[in-house]
């Protein structure tokens, strides 16, 4: 990578709010990566820390939206790369280091990597993860929520994960905090990045660089009733999007780069997990 020798080669932004797991992705990664070099940004509610032992790890206590400690957070990288995953993901660090080389050889600032992840056991049972994900490389019109939206143009792709410079993220103004949870947020990220003509690629459609649990894994099935996330895009979110591209015409009026500082007009306190308080 043709940086300065001191620079940090990716930055991995963590919205977080299971600081019991941060040394697992800590350790997933550390002297993984081959010779590409990394620092972990969490961001979240946590009064937990990791020792000083932890190199390389930044945190910054938030109370924000999703969106806003993802923007929050890559305000402190310093890695020529980001990323975003989030903190229940177990990273598969060959994987995601074959991803940071196949940047390194597209050789255009403006390369945008969809890294493709999977969930629950079933890449270890030796499944396609292909069959997994399949919303991670299809065209947008097999999203349920997007079918009539037509400022969707119907030739772009959407992404969960993406690989990029920070400097290309912060030009196009990164993610819209007026999204509460990064779904349609990253959505409407990369259809921007797509109206600027970003290169589009794929990570190694065999290789995921990050499991993550089932849904089926989880304790308590989440509901509208119990869930903050749903909650947003279902109150919020969805709406938000919608309106943006309902229309070509619409779509066409919003900006290809928005203000990165954005995340400043966002609530300090997502009351939809947080109350009115602040309280975890």
């Amino acid at each position: 990578m043709s940086v300065d020798n001191n620079q940090i080669d990716l930055s991995i932004v963590i919205p977080s709010i299971n600081p019991d797991k941060w040394v697992n992705i800590y350790d997933s990664l550390n002297n993984k990566l081959g010779k590409y070099t990394f620092e972990l940004i969490f961001v979240g509610p946590a009064t937990q820390f990791l020792s000083s032992e932890y190199k390389n790890i930044k945190y910054i206590r938030d109370f924000g939206c999703p969106s806003r400690a993802v923007q929050l957070g890559t305000t402190m990288a310093e890695g020529k790369l980001i990323t975003w995953l989030s903190d229940d993901a177990e990273i598969i660090a060959n994987n995601l280091e074959e991803a940071i080389s196949q940047w390194e050889k597209q050789n255009n600032n403006k390369t945008i990597i969809n890294l493709i992840y999977t969930e629950g056991d079933q890449y270890k049972n030796g499944e396609d993860p292909r069959m997994l994900t399949p919303y991670l490389w299809y065209k947008p019109h097999f999203h349920a929520e997007m079918r009539n939206l037509y400022g969707i143009n119907q030739n772009w792709y959407s992404i969960t994960f993406g690989l990029l410079t920070t400097e290309y993220f912060r030009y196009l103004g990164g993610f819209d905090c007026r999204f509460e949870h990064i779904n349609f947020n990253i959505h409407d990220f990369i259809f921007r990045a797509q109206r600027d003509e970003c290169n589009l690629t794929f990570s190694n459609l065999d290789k995921p660089i990050a499991r993550f649990p089932a849904m089926t894994d989880l304790d308590e099935p989440r509901t509208i009733e119990n869930c903050p996330i749903i909650q947003a895009q279902t109150h919020n979110d969805l709406p938000l999007f919608k309106s943006i591209y309902i229309n070509y015409e619409n779509m066409l009026q919003q900006p290809v780069c928005i203000d990165y500082n954005n995340w400043k007009k966002a609530d300090r306190i997502w009351k939809r997990k947080y109350g009115e308080n602040g309280e975890t």
